[in-house]
């Protein structure tokens, strides 16, 4: 009996580890004898989906029976995507994903993607940004070799799109760096902008920009109830942080001067951090 409790603890254990320590091999499909979902599922083994769906009304899976889909409007500033687990990163790795559009859209459409690793202090960094053709249905295979960040981290793939009804579609996403097992952390913060992998609090304060569009100088008037501490961000539309300003906030109405002179014209987005929440508006710089 000893020995078998003995063996019977090996093998359980052979499969802990193998369970904890496995390459990110996900397709999308449902496990036989699984009674939930598997959007559910992933959300069990911390992935986060802001947005997306198995198989929602209208898409057609890439590959097997089900794939991962976006919903179905766009913006240039969404948090749409996908986070995964904690992934091990080693001097190289290789992320690869197949995706496509589900329903062309006209020229004039936008859509692309952005990929970047979180580490296990919240703190994004943009690795990838990648411009997709949205009047075409073909699946396409990204694949991407990451170096130079060994370590622990989460990869999140933010999808983004200016106007028109075509959602993006996923499937076969692989890493071959090991899952780990960290605690969840609740916002992944990409180069300073809070990409919301979960739900943010409701800021109570309210923020407008003039003039828009901007050549030189933007005004940002901010209204506050209450004394605070906070920062001024201004990023592009890649989500890069391109300027950061620390400010003061008094109850009632503020208003703060950005010099955008340098900045090459384009849209941007001003982002307003405080104890209250966090507020974002776009503007559009001219020259």
């Amino acid at each position: 009996m000893k020995l078998n409790l003995r063996n019977s603890l090996l093998v359980l254990l052979t499969i802990l580890t193998a369970q904890s320590f496995a390459q990110l091999n996900e397709n999308f499909e449902p496990v036989q004898g699984q009674a939930m979902s598997v959007r559910d599922a992933l959300i069990q083994q911390n992935w986060h989906l802001p947005d997306m769906d198995v198989n929602p009304e209208g898409t057609t899976p890439i590959d097997g029976a089900q794939s991962l889909a976006t919903g179905p409007s766009y913006k240039p500033d969404q948090s749409t995507g996908m986070i995964t687990p904690f992934l091990d990163f080693s001097n190289s790795e290789d992320l690869q994903f197949s995706y496509n559009i589900h329903r062309a859209v006209m020229p004039t459409c936008r859509r692309w993607f952005l990929v970047y690793i979180g580490d296990e202090s919240d703190n994004g960094t943009l690795i990838d940004s990648v411009e997709v053709d949205g009047t075409s249905t073909i699946p396409v295979t990204y694949h991407k070799t990451i170096a130079g960040y060994p370590g622990t981290y989460r990869i999140y793939v933010n999808f983004r799109g200016d106007g028109c009804n075509g959602r993006f579609v996923v499937d076969d996403f692989h890493f071959t760096g090991n899952v780990v097992s960290l605690p969840d952390p609740s916002h992944l913060d990409a180069n300073g902008t809070v990409m919301g992998i979960k739900d943010e609090k409701e800021s109570n304060q309210e923020i407008t920009l003039f003039p828009n569009p901007v050549n030189a100088a933007v005004n940002v008037a901010v209204s506050t109830t209450k004394n605070q501490s906070g920062v001024i961000e201004i990023t592009n539309i890649n989500g890069a942080k391109v300027i950061a300003e620390n400010v003061t906030l008094n109850n009632g109405n503020n208003n703060y001067k950005i010099n955008v002179n340098n900045l090459p014209s384009g849209s941007y987005y001003v982002t307003v951090k405080s104890e209250e929440g966090v507020s974002t508006k776009q503007f559009i710089k001219v020259q």
